[in-house]
C-alpha cells in the first residue's frame, strides 16, 4: 500500500520531498475514510515496530503543528489504528481528539 511506502520511506531515509509528499498525503481528504484505516492496521503495526521513535515523533509533530482537521484526525488514526497500540500513542490521540479544532469538526459533521 502506498501509503505504508511512504511513511516507511520517510522514517527511513526523511528529505524534503518525501517529507511534503508525506505531508500532502497525510492532509487529503480521504483520511477521513475509516475503511482506510482498518485496511492498513497490521501495516501501520509494522511500521510502529520497525520505527517507533519517528511515528511517534510524526504524531506528536502534527499533534502540536497543524491546523488541518484531516492531518490531526489521520494522527489519531494512525496512533490508534492496530492492535495493541502503545499508550504513548492512545494518549496523544485523546490529546488531537480533544482539541478545540477536532471537536469543532465533530461537531460540525453531526
Amino acid at each position: 500500500m502506498q501509503y505504508i511506502a511512504v511513511l516507511k520511506g520517510v522514517f527511513a531515509a526523511p528529505t524534503p520531498a518525501k517529507l511534503e509528499r508525506l505531508n500532502k498525503m497525510i492532509a487529503a481528504p480521504q483520511n477521513s475514510d475509516d475503511q482506510l484505516w482498518r485496511d492498513m492496521s497490521l501495516r501501520l503495526n509494522d511500521a510502529y515496530n520497525s520505527y517507533s521513535i519517528e511515528y511517534i515523533a510524526l504524531i506528536e509533530t502534527i499533534a502540536k503543528h497543524s491546523q488541518n482537521v484531516n492531518q490531526l484526525y489521520a494522527a489519531c488514526q494512525l496512533a490508534t489504528s492496530f492492535p495493541d497500540a502503545p499508550t504513548k500513542l492512545v494518549g496523544l490521540a485523546e490529546k488531537v481528539s480533544a482539541s478545540p479544532m477536532m471537536v469543532a469538526a465533530a461537531s460540525q459533521r453531526r
